[in-house]
């Protein structure tokens, strides 16, 4: 069964910073791939039909299966690259199983 990981992130727009958060989107772009996820949705730029939205970046990721999710989060791999997002992302994220 597929597994949805959503997450929202604020990010600091210091340039030392960006420079940074581009080379762990490409580490976290080539580990994702590596564990079966793809992109699904991202953007600030959404449509608010109820409640609302506290205008932080969502992304949604899809794997496979809620293992391949955990192994990708929970990887050695993601835990050397994590660190290039500290001190400028502030994330909150799920995984959530799908019924398909």
């Amino acid at each position: 069964m597929a597994a949805l990981f959503i997450i929202q992130a604020k990010l600091s727009d210091d340039p030392a910073f960006m420079a940074r958060y581009k080379q762990y989107q490409a580490g976290v772009q080539t580990l994702m791939l590596a564990h079966g996820g793809q992109v699904r949705a991202i953007g600030r730029d959404l449509e608010v039909m109820e409640g609302e939205h506290d205008g932080r970046r969502l992304i949604v990721l899809e794997f496979p299966s809620m293992e391949q999710l955990k192994a990708f989060w929970h990887s050695d791999a993601y835990a050397r690259i994590k660190p290039l997002r500290e001190g400028g992302a502030e994330v909150d994220a799920w995984a959530v199983p799908t019924f398909y």
